[in-house]
């Protein structure tokens, strides 16, 4: 505030903020110095006015079919001015003349959802909010363009190959269907006769084929697939159906023997066939890890044989590890350290 003449008894203060809480202090000052400043004077109100400043940040859009969604930044209520304070939401067709407004009386609120069946799909809308209180209506907030929702896919897919990889591991593949608005694809699945659909597992994909992890070994499971976008889910695709492997032998292979070549630079491993389970996938040949003590990578052998030789190394300590190869993946593995 601006220093007042002496004699003075009383002052005006402008550019105070409307519907706000003020208290004041006087305080005397000559060339000499500035005293203490008076005790507080009784609290007064201002006024009320019609709001000043504009929700930012308007936009939206998405949603499920037939909405459209506008979204904007709440006013500070320092810039409320006034009580009954909330918004009014325009919005109309980009190139209609006509604007449909909605008031909403909650200060706080962010968002507003309009439901109509008569809303077109993924149309383009201008929309503007305003704030209002008690004395009026405020300025408009920029004008956005936005969308409303999408339709939800209409169309099923089809499935066209689903195939077991391991005991545990399949593959499924679909033909994706010709509608524009796809954001993905949903697989769901899960045991016949054991789990209900309402249990199913769910993954998504971007593509027209995902794999699928974690199985139980000699299960049949059903799959189906629908598309889907922000708009929800479309029609499941037929159900598929497919067995998973038994699983891998459990028994790691025996290990009967390490033998150098009196060359000193091949060493003979031996080992005992492997017998599966009854439950479990037969034996189909052997794979062979010979790696560097300490790494976790090496060089890989595939035998039908129950040895193999291989090279010995300068170089440190090597590690051997043998384990069965079946249909329903690698069984468990048998180990022996070369020297």
């Amino acid at each position: 505030p601006r220093n007042v003449e002496g004699n003075a008894e009383m002052a005006t203060v402008v550019d105070l903020s409307p519907w706000t809480e003020y208290e004041f202090r006087v305080i005397a000052t000559n060339t000499l110095g500035t005293g203490e400043p008076s005790e507080p004077s009784s609290k007064i109100t201002t006024l009320e006015a019609a709001p000043m400043v504009a929700p930012s940040d308007v936009g939206g859009g998405g949603g499920t079919s037939r909405e459209l969604i506008i979204t904007w930044t709440p006013v500070q209520s320092q810039y409320y001015y006034g009580s009954n304070f909330g918004y009014i939401i325009a919005f109309k067709p980009q190139g209609s003349s006509e604007w449909h407004r909605v008031t909403i009386a909650d200060p706080h609120a962010s968002r507003y959802i309009h439901k109509d069946p008569s809303i077109p799909a993924a149309t383009k809308f201008d929309v503007k909010v305003q704030a209002f209180n008690h004395v009026g209506e405020g300025p408009y907030s920029l004008t956005a363009a936005i969308y409303s929702a999408q339709d939800a896919p209409t169309e099923a897919p089809i499935i066209t190959e689903a195939r077991t990889l391991s005991a545990t591991d399949a593959i499924v593949y679909w033909r994706p269907i010709t509608q524009q608005t796809v954001e993905g694809y949903q697989v769901r699945y899960w045991r016949k006769s054991v789990e209900n659909e309402s249990s199913a597992q769910r993954i998504s994909s971007r593509d027209n084929q995902t794999r699928l992890d974690n199985l139980k070994p000699n299960s049949l499971y059903v799959i189906e697939v629908r598309a889907f976008n922000g708009a929800g889910y479309g029609p499941t695709s037929q159900r598929y159906e497919i067995l998973t492997k038994k699983a891998p032998p459990s028994r790691p292979p025996k290990i009967i023997s390490t033998r150098v070549y009196s060359s000193g630079t091949l060493v003979n491993i031996a080992w005992q066939h492997v017998e599966a389970f009854a439950n479990e996938s037969s034996v189909e040949g052997y794979k062979v890890l010979y790696r560097q003590e300490g790494h976790t990578s090496g060089a890989l052998y595939n035998t039908y044989k129950q040895f193999i030789d291989l090279p010995i190394y300068k170089d440190g300590d090597y590690v051997v590890e043998v384990r069965a190869q079946s249909k329903g993946g690698d069984g468990a593995v048998a180990q022996v350290r070369i020297a």
